[in-house]
C-alpha cells in the first residue's frame, strides 16, 4: 500500500510540472487552512468548472461588485442594488436617530425643516427662522432669524438676514433681502426687494418697496387704512423718509424727504426729494443732478412736467401750480399759476392766479408777419392800431387799417399816408 502511494504522488509531482488538468469527482475537504488577508487572491470555481484564482483587484474598483463598508447590499447582475432599509432586512433602522427623517434637522446651528408651528406647508432654512411660530401655515423662510417672530401670520416668505424677522400675524408679505420689512408686525400685502427695504415698517400694509432703502422709514399707524399704506417706490432710497404718508416715487432718491405727505406721484432721479409734508403733487422730472432736496417742501396740489429741473423752479411753499417745461426763478410762494415753456427755459404762456393770460414772447412783430391768420392777438398789438391822438393830417403818416379814436371823430388809415374820418353822433 505504501508503495502504491508513494508511486501516486511521484505522479501527480511529474504530471503537475506539465500544467495538466486533474478532475477531483469526490468532495474536496481542506482540514486545515491558514489564514489570508485583504490583498490575498480568491479561488473560484469557473464555468468552465475549473478551480482558479482571480486577484483581488477584480473585486474592487469598477468591478461588478458593489460594495460599501459595513451595509449589506442586494442585487445581481443587471439588476440595480439597492441599500437595505428598514422595510429590507439587513439593517438597523436609523429613523429614531433621526438622520434621515423626523423633525427639524440642525446642522452647525442651522435649522432646515418646516419650523415650530403645527401648521402645514412652512419651509424653514436658517438659524432662529420661524422660532416662534404656533399655527402659521405657508410660510417660506431662508436666512438668520428671517420670520423669527411669526406666530400665526400665513403664506409669507422672506429671503435674507432679518427679512420679516418681526412679524408676527401679517400676511402675504414677501421680503427678498437683508432686514427687508425687518420690523414689520402686522402690516400685510407688503412686497420688499432689497436691503433695509421696508426695514421699519410695522403697520403699513399693501406697499411695493424695490431698491435698496426704500420706504426704509415707512411704519404705517396701527387701525388705520390709509397712512403708511399702499406705497409705490422703485429706486435705492425712493421715499426712505417715508413714515405714514404714501404715495409713488419711481427713481432713485424720488420722494426721499418725504414724511407724513399723502398723494403724491415723483417720476425721476431725485424728483419731488423736497417735498416732506406737501401732498397731492405730481413731479415728472429729475433734477438735472443739480440739486438734491430742492422744489417743492409742504406745497400741495402742484403738477410739473420738467426736463431735468423739476426740483428746481423755485416754488417751496406755493400750491395749486402746473409748470410745463423748463422753469426757473418763480417765486417761492406761488399760488394757482399756468405756465407753460420751452426746453430752454423761455416762457411761452402765463396763466396767473387773477386769471390773466398773458403770451410773454408774442410780439407785435410777430402777429404782423403771420401768414396763417391764426396769430393771437395781444394787448400791445392791438395797442399798436387803435390809438387815441388824431392824425396831424389826411396824408400823415400810418398803416393800413389804423384806427384812432378821440372826442367827436373816428379816424381810419385806408392806405399809406391817407386818412379818413368819421364824426361821433349819438343814437
Amino acid at each position: 500500500m505504501k508503495k502504491i502511494i508513494l508511486l501516486l504522488a511521484l505522479s501527480v509531482t511529474l504530471f503537475s510540472t506539465a500544467q495538466s488538468t486533474y478532475l477531483i469527482q469526490k468532495p474536496l475537504r481542506l482540514e486545515t487552512v491558514n489564514g489570508g488577508t485583504k490583498f490575498d487572491s480568491v479561488l473560484v470555481r469557473g464555468a468552465d468548472k475549473i478551480v482558479k484564482f482571480v486577484p483581488r483587484s477584480e473585486f474592487v474598483g469598477s468591478s461588478g461588485l458593489k460594495t460599501v463598508n459595513g451595509i449589506s447590499l442586494l442585487g445581481s447582475g443587471d439588476v440595480p442594488f439597492t441599500p437595505v432599509s428598514d422595510t429590507v432586512s439587513g439593517i438597523v433602522n436609523n429613523t429614531a436617530l433621526q438622520e434621515l427623517g423626523g423633525v427639524d434637522k440642525t446642522i452647525n446651528g442651522l435649522r432646515i425643516g418646516r419650523g415650530n408651528s403645527t401648521g402645514i406647508d412652512n419651509v424653514v432654512f436658517g438659524i432662529n427662522s420661524q422660532n416662534s411660530a404656533t399655527t402659521a401655515v405657508e410660510n417660506h423662510s431662508f436666512g438668520f432669524e428671517a420670520l423669527r417672530d411669526v406666530t400665526t401670520g400665513n403664506y409669507n416668505t422672506a429671503m435674507g438676514w432679518g427679512a420679516l424677522q418681526m412679524n408676527t400675524t401679517g400676511n402675504q408679505n414677501s421680503a427678498f433681502g437683508d432686514a427687508a420689512s425687518m420690523a414689520n408686525t402686522t402690516g400685510s400685502y407688503n412686497v420688499a426687494m432689497g436691503i433695509n427695504t421696508l426695514k421699519a415698517n410695522q403697520y403699513g400694509s399693501q406697499n411695493v418697496a424695490i431698491g435698496a432703502g426704500a420706504l426704509a422709514k415707512n411704519i404705517g399707524t396701527a387701525g388705520s387704512n390709509i397712512f403708511g399704506h399702499r406705497s409705490v417706490a422703485i429706486g435705492a432710497s425712493a421715499m426712505f423718509n417715508n413714515t405714514t404718508g404714501h404715495g409713488i416715487g419711481i427713481g432713485n432718491f424720488a420722494l426721499n424727504n418725504n414724511t407724513t405727505g399723502a398723494h403724491n406721484i415723483a417720476i425721476g432721479f431725485q424728483s419731488g426729494s423736497g417735498i416732506t409734508t406737501g401732498s397731492n403733487n405730481t413731479i415728472i422730472a429729475g433734477t438735472g443732478f443739480i440739486q438734491f432736496g430742492g422744489g417743492i417742501t409742504t406745497g400741495a396740489n402742484n403738477l410739473i412736467i420738467a426736463q431735468n429741473n423739476g426740483n428746481t423752479t423755485g416754488i417751496t411753499t406755493g400750491s395749486g401750480n402746473t409748470i410745463v417745461g423748463k422753469v426757473s426763478g418763480l417765486a417761492a410762494a406761488l399760488e394757482n399759476n399756468v405756465i407753460v415753456s420751452d426746453g430752454v427755459g423761455t416762457q411761452r404762456l402765463i396763466s396767473n392766479s387773477t386769471n390773466l393770460t398773458t403770451l410773454p414772447v408774442q410780439t407785435t412783430a410777430l402777429i404782423t408777419g403771420d401768414t396763417t391768420g391764426k396769430a393771437v392777438l395781444t394787448k400791445e398789438y392791438l395797442n399798436s392800431f387803435i390809438g387815441t391822438v388824431a392824425p396831424a393830417s389826411a396824408t400823415a403818416s400810418g398803416k393800413v387799417g389804423e384806427i384812432r379814436i378821440v372826442a367827436g371823430y373816428i379816424y381810419w388809415c385806408t392806405a399809406p399816408n391817407t386818412w379818413i374820418r368819421a364824426s361821433g353822433t349819438t343814437f
